[in-house]
Order: structure tokens, then C-alpha cells, then sequence
């Protein structure tokens, strides 16, 4: 039996509230999904292909950097950053059909000592799907040292600076029957052709930076801006962008993307429809470069999520969430038997 769109309407318009507009919404949303879920089978086998062996292992080394930047565009003031001092990590990870668990330690004789210690609770996930690409963030650093952008004046450990960021962002692969973002960053099967694809999302934010003392601006004009020690604020807005994959030679391969968004925020939710929202811009660049063998695959890729909290003609301030990590896979055929009684795991990850 065939159950036309008409039918799924009706049928989840009946479960809902008594109202046409939240019912189109909502309905529209869910429809929304189940078709984004439906085309995950639907590849284009031109250009992408799954590898022979449905079992792997892999190591990884990751450097993970988080700042807080800050940058004038008036005289007299001097560009600088807060950074966390991170060791690098090291990780292991197994992947089976469609899932994968792995994790990473930062050993703390690998950080630079002279740079101070920083506290860090942190939490990242990557989810590449065929049509969908999802960045989970839970973070909490207390302990940072300060960088001017003038070399020559050095570096300053800063035990009390504290940055605080939670937040998830997406996006949708308008191409991902034939662009592969796995193919890329998972190193989970192979992109066979150069290819690209537009992107289109958004993402939702809590920030807090407790860092220094108040900044306060003057430009020629008269124009006062002003940051508070303390800063905080929620944020929403939608992203666009592109991606691209070329292939070289049928097996290395160079992958970039890059969006550009708009969020609308406020210090509060309470403050929502009291206050004009304040408006700041984001980046999110991803690269990745490497080698897919039959059954070895090496990459280096480079992601970093650039969210500003304050942002003015005279002044501006973000955090940068900055990861480089160095990969080989290794496929090994089938999995172990034991492994196929275990559920299917969409591609856990945890790093500390």
C-alpha cells in the first residue's frame, strides 16, 4: 500500500495543536527530514563508492586551539588574543559498516609549559552524513595566556580568563548524492570524480568570556564602544556556502568548504522583544587533503568555527575553535564477528 504526501499530512496534522500556521510549519519540517533520511540511499555510483572492506582501525593526532580574539580598527590599540595552552592528543578509533568509535587524550607533559596550564572541559562532534553535516560544541576553558599581534611584546599567563561555549550548528549538502563530505573527513568511502556542492544552515549559540578588564573605544568621530569584562549572549542565524573535491589521480585527494553566516543575538532570553538584537557575522572553513589506497587512506585536515560576540567599525571580538589532525586509517575486510550484535553507532567520538 502507498501512502501519498497528502495522507502523511493529514495524519500528522491531526496530532498536533489547533493551529494552521504552527501546523504547516511543523509538518513542513518533519517532511523536511523524512526526505533528507529517505535520500541516503540515493549515491551516485559515478562518483562515489563504498571500500571492499566494512572493518577498519585508525590513529590520530589532533592539536585543538581555542582563542578569544580581539581586534581594533581605530589607532592606538593593539590587536591581541586570549589562547588556551592544549596538549597535543592522541587517538584511536574502529570503525564497522556505518558506525565508528573513537577517542583521543592530551597528555599534559605534551603542552608548552612556559605558556601556563589551562582547565579544560570539552566536548566536539563531527557528524558528516550524505545530506546532512552536523559540529556539536560543549566547552569550558579557564586558564589562557594573552598574544599581541606585535611580536615583540610578549606573551602574558592568564590564570583567571575564562571562556564557555555551547552550541550546535548544521547544514544541508544540496549535492550529497555525489559530494562527499565523509569521503573527506571520515576517510569512509571514496570520492571518485571532482565535485562540489552548496550549503545551506545555521547554527545556535551561548557564549561567555570572562577576560581582562572593560575595553572602551573612542574613534575620531566621537563614537564610544565598549566591552564588558564579563561578556555573554545567545545567538541564532542561518549560513551559506560551497564545497569542493578534487581528485588527483584517482586517489589523493583535496577537499575545501567554507560558509559564511548571520547570527541575530542578545545577553539573555529574557531580553528577547525588549532590546534590539545585536547582529554578528560567522566563518566556518574545513579543509582536508590526502591519500585513499585500497586499504590504506592518510589525511591532514584543518577545521576552525569562528563565532563573534561583540562586532563594530571600531572594534570586534570572537572565539576561534581551531583543530589540525593528522589521520591513517587502516581497512582490514570483514569485522569481527562480535561486532555484528552490536547496534549500529553514528560515529561517536570523544575527545579530552
Amino acid at each position: 500500500m502507498t501512502i501519498s504526501k497528502n495522507s502523511k499530512l493529514s495524519v500528522l496534522s491531526s496530532l498536533l495543536p489547533k493551529s494552521n500556521f504552527i501546523n504547516k510549519w511543523i509538518v513542513s519540517a518533519v517532511l523536511f527530514f523524512i526526505s533528507v533520511y529517505t535520500a541516503h540511499s540515493q549515491v551516485d555510483s559515478l562518483y562515489i563508492r563504498p571500500f571492499k572492506q566494512n572493518f577498519s582501525l585508525k590513529t590520530y593526532f589532533v592539536q585543538n586551539y581555542t582563542s578569544i580574539t580581539q581586534d581594533f580598527n581605530v589607532d592606538d590599540y593593539q590587536d591581541f588574543e586570549y589562547r588556551t595552552n592544549r596538549p597535543l592528543s592522541i587517538g584511536l578509533g574502529v570503525t564497522w559498516n556505518n558506525s565508528s568509535l573513537s577517542g583521543s587524550y592530551g597528555f599534559p607533559f605534551m603542552r608548552d609549559r612556559e605558556r601556563g596550564r589551562t582547565r579544560t572541559l570539552a566536548f566536539q562532534y563531527h557528524y558528516y552524513g550524505r545530506k546532512i553535516v552536523l559540529d556539536f560544541v560543549l566547552q569550558k576553558h579557564k586558564g589562557m595566556y594573552k598574544q599581541h599581534d606585535d611580536e615583540d611584546i610578549p606573551f602574558e599567563i592568564t590564570p583567571d580568563a575564562k571562556v564557555t561555549q555551547y552550541g550546535v550548528s548544521g547544514f544541508y549538502v544540496f549535492n550529497g548524492n555525489r559530494f562527499s563530505y565523509k569521503s573527506a573527513f571520515d576517510l569512509s568511502e571514496l570520492q571518485l570524480r571532482s565535485v562540489g556542492s552548496f550549503i545551506l544552515g545555521g547554527g545556535v549559540y551561548k557564549n561567555k568570556i570572562e577576560a581582562g578588564n572593560d575595553i572602551v573605544v573612542t574613534d575620531k568621530k566621537g563614537r564610544v564602544d565598549s566591552i564588558s569584562s564579563v561578556q555573554k549572549n545567545i545567538q541564532i542565524g542561518v549560513n551559506l556556502g560551497y564545497a569542493y573535491t578534487w581528485i588527483i589521480k584517482r586517489k589523493y585527494f583535496i577537499s575545501c568548504s567554507m560558509t559564511v553566516g548571520a547570527n541575530v543575538g542578545t545577553e539573555s532570553i529574557n531580553k528577547v522583544g525588549k532590546h534590539k538584537p545585536d547582529l554578528y557575522p560567522s566563518f566556518n572553513p574545513r579543509v582536508a587533503m590526502g591519500y585513499h589506497g585500497d586499504e590504506w587512506s592518510i589525511s591532514t585536515s584543518f577545521f576552525d568555527n569562528q563565532i563573534y560576540t561583540f562586532y563594530s567599525e571600531n572594534m570586534n571580538r570572537g572565539i576561534s575553535t581551531m583543530s589540525f589532525q593528522f589521520t591513517i586509517v587502516k581497512r582490514l575486510g570483514r569485522q569481527p564477528k562480535i561486532l555484528d550484535r552490536v547496534p549500529q553507532i553514528p560515529n561517536w567520538r570523544r575527545d579530552f
